[in-house]
C-alpha cells in the first residue's frame, strides 16, 4: 500500500512537477480605475496594426503626442495603418493612423530589443492621450520592495476584426529577482514579474506599460509588456511574466529628438537601432 502511495506521488510530480521558488503565481488582477491618467500617469492605448495583408494586434503607451512605444512583435512588415484606441468607462473611442516612420529594437519576439516605435501623423493629436513619464532604470530596479502595474488588452478568442471586444487588464505584480531557470542576467533589459494564478491569455496585451511609482509615489512607465515565458523541466515547473525596461529610444523620441528623422510613408523595412 505504502508503495503503490508512493508511486501515486512520483506520478504526479512527474506529471504536474513542483514549482521553483520565485515563480509561484502571487499577481492579481486589478479593476480598471475610473481616473486612468491619476493612476496610470498615462493613457495606456490598444493597437491593431495592418501591414502585408497581415493585422498585428498588441497594446502600448505614447511617449509623445505621435510616438507610441509597443513590442515589435505586433508590428507587421508593411505596416501602413494602425487602429489606436483607448478605453472608458463603458465605453473605447479611437482612430485609424496613417504611420510615418517605424523604429525597432531588432529583438526576436519576447527577446531584448523585442520593442518598436511608431510615428504617427499629426492627426494622432486628436486621440487626447496623456503621453507617459519615462523612469530610467530596470522594472526590477523601479519596483524595488514595491508592486508594479501591467495594463494591456488582450484579444478574445474568436475575434477577428475591430468590432469584436477587447479585454481590459490590469495585473499587479511584484519583480522576481534573480531566476537562474529563466537566464536571468542582471544587465539585461528584460525582466521577469510575477504570473497571475490561472491566468494564461496575454496575446493582445503585448506593448503594454509597466507602471511603477518612484520615490514620490508619482507613477511612470518603466517598461512594456513582452509575453509570458514558462519552464517545464522533469521536476521543476513555473513561468512569469517578461517585461522589456524602456529603451533608450523612447527617451529620446520624448524629448522631441527623433522628430526630425524622415518619414517613410509607403510599406519598407523598418528601421532597426543598433542596441550595442
Amino acid at each position: 500500500m505504502r508503495l503503490g502511495a508512493i508511486a501515486i506521488v512520483l506520478c504526479a510530480m512527474l506529471v504536474g512537477g513542483c514549482t521553483i521558488s520565485g515563480l509561484e503565481e502571487t499577481a492579481t488582477r486589478q479593476a480598471w480605475p475610473a481616473d486612468v491618467e491619476a493612476v496610470f500617469g498615462c493613457t495606456p492605448v490598444g493597437v491593431d496594426i495592418l501591414g502585408d495583408g497581415v493585422r498585428g494586434s498588441g497594446s502600448g503607451v505614447f511617449v509623445s503626442e505621435r510616438w507610441l512605444l509597443t513590442a515589435a512583435h505586433v508590428v507587421p512588415e508593411g505596416a501602413r495603418y494602425a487602429w489606436v484606441w483607448k478605453n472608458a468607462p463603458g465605453s473605447a473611442s479611437g482612430m485609424v493612423l496613417p504611420i510615418e516612420l517605424i523604429i525597432t529594437g531588432g529583438g526576436e519576439p519576447v527577446e531584448e530589443g523585442d520593442w518598436a516605435l511608431i510615428r504617427f501623423t499629426e492627426m494622432a493629436e486628436r486621440l487626447d492621450v496623456t503621453p507617459a513619464r519615462l523612469l530610467e532604470g530596470s522594472v526590477a530596479e523601479a519596483v524595488g520592495d514595491g508592486d508594479s502595474v501591467l495594463v494591456g488588452f488582450p484579444t478574445k478568442e474568436g475575434a477577428k476584426d475591430f468590432s469584436m471586444p477587447r479585454e481590459v487588464v490590469v495585473l499587479r505584480s511584484a519583480a522576481l529577482g534573480e531566476v537562474d531557470k529563466l537566464g536571468h542576467d542582471a544587465e539585461s533589459e528584460l525582466h521577469y514579474l510575477r504570473m497571475v494564478r490561472g491566468w494564461s491569455q496575454l496575446g493582445g496585451a503585448s506593448g503594454g506599460p509597466v507602471v511603477v511609482h518612484d520615490d514620490q509615489g508619482r507613477p511612470g512607465v518603466a517598461g512594456i509588456l513582452l509575453g509570458r515565458v514558462e519552464y517545464r523541466g522533469l521536476w521543476l515547473r513555473g513561468r512569469a511574466i517578461v517585461t522589456h525596461a524602456v529603451p533608450e529610444q523612447a527617451f529620446m523620441a520624448a524629448r522631441g529628438l527623433l522628430d526630425d528623422l524622415p518619414s517613410r510613408v509607403t510599406p519598407q523595412e523598418m528601421l532597426t537601432s543598433d542596441l550595442r
